[in-house]
């Protein structure tokens, strides 16, 4: 049976639990009275121990003060005692200089009164004590020059004649002890004596002395300018292998000689720049003048050539020199500016002034006409030529071809000078008045010869401006003299042909050759001339618009030409077209099958010579489209004056029904001639022409049919009718259909708008 929570309540009792409490806090009270014993015991002890600690502190503090104050004390005693020590060395190192200097001066009196009675057995006793003793000796004998120098008493001329005297004969015995190691190659011996002679005199007699005694200018006093024997090439390089050979014996010289430098002399770095200040003013200026001298007496080609070969060979010799292992960076400068002052100064007589500019570009010049002239020898008996042609007469015409035949025959050997030019071989293009890629080549190695030149002999900062001036030479003579003065003749010669006679394109050979030679110009241009002007913004702009210049005039040439030999083919079309008889096409019989007139098969053959040229001079190869281009233009032109040709020469004939088989035969064959250039709007217009020729086939009743068909149809009636009006019978149309014909194509051409 559960119990209820009052049931419980009832049966707790909290007096036990009371006891426990009670109990336990008594105790904490017991334990809290205890501890606050202990703690107010430790208390009074602490208080109790203060004083003394307060005490102990103040004693320490005292301590410390007093072991600070004497620590003090002492370090001043000893910086005293210091001061002290430092003022007794200072006093004792100037009373020992005073007294060596007392012992010196008495040394030096004791020596001088020697002299002065003409003996020196102290010095001698000096210099036979040894290496010290030597150097001691001529520190004596330098000091008593400047005593000697310096005072002036009585007396004392003879005692300086004697010590110059005595100081001669040293300096020639430490010279003389010098050579001998020197000979000997002994560098112990040889630094020892050059220590001493550059305590004696500053050194200048003995690097003198190894300077003279040196092998290489013992072997280079027979040295003499070597033959000039290189070829004379326009555009070449030109050796000389015994200058060559004296920069590299220079080099291995001063680099082998170096280290023997550096172990004998005291300054080594001042001794090589006397050493390399004389190589570069005895050795090298003295060959130098001589082989250029040489060489400008040779021609002026030969002496810039070989000015630049040396001016090359000479500054890689100082870029090798510039890499000796010096020890300082004050060394290394002093010999760099030395060496470079040497360089410069060799060439000063050539340079300065732009004197090297104005003979290369004079040179320049005389080589690029050098190069034209056969062109110019034509070009002089072309002007002779034209002059002559313009007054015609018997005599002009007799001395006209005389001198055209003799011209000739110096390129190409007649009969009666066959042997004389049987070695000549063939006439060159320049020779006939045609540009040549050959001598454009030439022209180009010519300018890249002086351009290299330039490059090496001409300060950085000038070259853009040297070059463009080289560029404008070229430009005038490759292009203004050559390029343009050919087309320009060849121009003449088409405007002075004989219009009687059919066309020999002998001008068209010079367009492809032409275009090559801009091509190469262009190459040219950007390779040599703009990688060197484009560093000076003025300088490139000029030798662009030089180049875009020539280029526009030379294509302004080449179209002129091409329109003149476009006008020559033009005359002799109408030439062969006026030959045919006006009452060929107005024959009553059946005409042979296949036989087209005469007139038609001169046409035809004619244009096969045409396209024949043109395909042989100006196809051009698959990657040059300019002269497929011209070929295509100048095709284009052709077709379309026979076109207009055929169309103003029908306008003028008669033609019958049986002469329009005929006319229409040789309409057909005009077309397949055209057709196969394979150009579209050209053979349409011959496809026109063509169908024009069924006007004078059919019947008049047929006619209107016919017009309104194909290419016809596309043809105004006012354009058709004076075709209509060839027919052989269209005068005897009736009006009546003539008109209602006529009103046909006229609505035709309306409804069409």
């Amino acid at each position: 049976m559960r119990s209820t929570p009052s049931a419980a309540l009832a049966d707790f009792s909290p007096q036990a639990y009371a006891d426990v409490f009670g109990a336990t806090l008594e105790q904490l009270n017991k334990l809290k009275r205890t501890i606050q014993g202990k703690i107010n015991n430790i208390e009074d002890e602490i208080a109790a121990g203060e004083p003394f600690r307060r005490q102990k502190l103040a004693q320490l503090q005292t301590a410390t003060y007093h072991v600070q104050t004497a620590f003090e004390g002492l370090e001043s005693g000893l910086a005293d005692v210091g001061n002290t020590a430092v003022r007794i060395g200072e006093q004792l190192e100037t009373i020992d200089k005073q007294r060596t200097r007392a012992s010196e001066a008495t040394d030096l009196i004791a020596i001088l009164n020697e002299l002065n009675t003409g003996r020196h057995g102290q010095l001698d006793a000096l210099i036979d004590g040894g290496p010290a003793g030597e150097s001691r000796a001529a520190i004596m004998v330098r000091r008593l020059s400047a005593i000697a120098r310096e005072v002036d008493v009585t007396d004392i001329d003879r005692a300086r004649k004697a010590i110059e005297t005595y100081s001669e004969a040293l300096e020639k015995r430490f010279l003389a002890s010098f050579d001998s190691a020197l000979r000997e190659r002994h560098l112990g011996k040889m630094r020892q004596y050059a220590r001493i002679l550059t305590e004696f005199n500053g050194g200048d007699s003995v690097v003198g002395l190894w300077i003279n005694q040196h092998e290489f200018f013992m072997n280079q006093t027979k040295l003499s300018a070597e033959r000039l024997h290189s070829p004379l090439a326009l555009g070449g390089d030109v050796t000389h292998p015994t200058l060559q050979q004296l920069c590299t014996d220079m080099n291995e010289t001063c680099h082998r000689d170096w280290e023997t430098l550096q172990a004998v002399f005291p300054v080594p770095s001042q001794v090589m720049g006397k050493f390399i200040q004389r190589m570069f003013a005895q050795t090298l200026q003295n060959y130098l003048e001589n082989f250029l001298a040489a060489a400008l007496d040779r021609s002026p080609l030969y002496f810039v050539q070989h000015l630049t070969l040396a001016h090359h060979l000479i500054w890689r010799l100082v870029r090798s020199l510039r890499n000796l292992e010096l020890v300082s960076v004050n060394d290394a400068a002093y010999l760099t500016n030395l060496l470079e002052r040497c360089a410069e100064d060799l060439f000063v007589p050539y340079l300065d002034h732009q004197r090297y500019q104005i003979l290369e570009q004079r040179l320049f010049k005389a080589l690029l006409g050098k190069a034209l002239l056969v062109f110019n020898n034509y070009e002089a008996m072309h002007v002779k030529a034209m002059k002559l042609k313009n007054n015609p007469s018997k005599k002009t015409a007799a001395n006209l071809s005389a001198q055209m035949t003799a011209f000739l025959s110096t390129l190409t050997g007649d009969k009666a000078s066959e042997k004389e030019s049987a070695n000549r071989g063939p006439t060159s293009p320049d020779g006939r008045g045609v540009p040549c890629v050959e001598t454009a080549m030439l022209m180009l190695q010519l300018h890249i010869a002086s351009a290299r030149r330039c490059h090496e002999l001409t300060r950085k900062g000038d070259q853009p401006r040297a070059h463009t001036l080289f560029f404008k030479e070229l430009i005038e003579h490759l292009g203004h003299d050559y390029l343009e003065r050919a087309l320009e003749m060849a121009i003449e010669d088409l405007q002075n042909a004989d219009l009687t006679v059919a066309p020999t394109f002998a001008q068209l050979p010079m367009i492809p050759a032409v275009n090559d030679i801009l091509q190469l110009l262009q190459i040219h241009f950007q390779h040599t001339v703009v990688p060197v002007v484009s560093s000076l913004a003025p300088c490139h702009r000029e030798a662009v618009v030089l180049r875009n210049d020539l280029v526009a005039a030379v294509e302004f040439r080449i179209n002129a030409l091409l329109s003149k030999q476009l006008d020559a083919v033009s005359a002799w079309i109408d030439q062969l077209l006026s030959k045919q008889r006006k009452t060929e096409y107005r024959i009553t019989e059946t005409p042979e099958p296949d036989t087209p007139t005469a007139t038609c098969q001169a046409i035809v053959a004619f244009l096969r010579v045409v396209f024949s040229k043109l395909s042989e001079h100006l196809a051009g190869p698959a990657n040059q489209t300019a002269d497929r281009e011209n070929q295509m233009a100048f095709l284009n032109s052709v077709g379309l004056l026979l076109f207009h040709h055929l169309l103003d020469h029908v306008k003028k004939l008669s033609i019958s029904c049986t002469g329009g088989l005929l006319l229409a035969r040789d309409f057909a064959l005009y077309h397949r001639i055209m057709s196969e250039l394979d150009m579209p709007a050209l053979t349409e217009r011959f496809e026109m022409l063509k169908e024009l020729g069924t006007l004078y086939i059919v019947k008049p009743e047929n006619l209107w049919t016919v017009i309104n068909e194909g290419h016809l149809a596309k043809v105004e009636a006012q354009v058709l009718f004076p075709f209509l009006q060839s027919r052989l019978d269209w005068s005897k149309m009736s009006q009546y259909e003539r008109d209602l014909g006529l009103q046909k194509a006229v609505m035709r051409d309306r409804e069409r708008r």
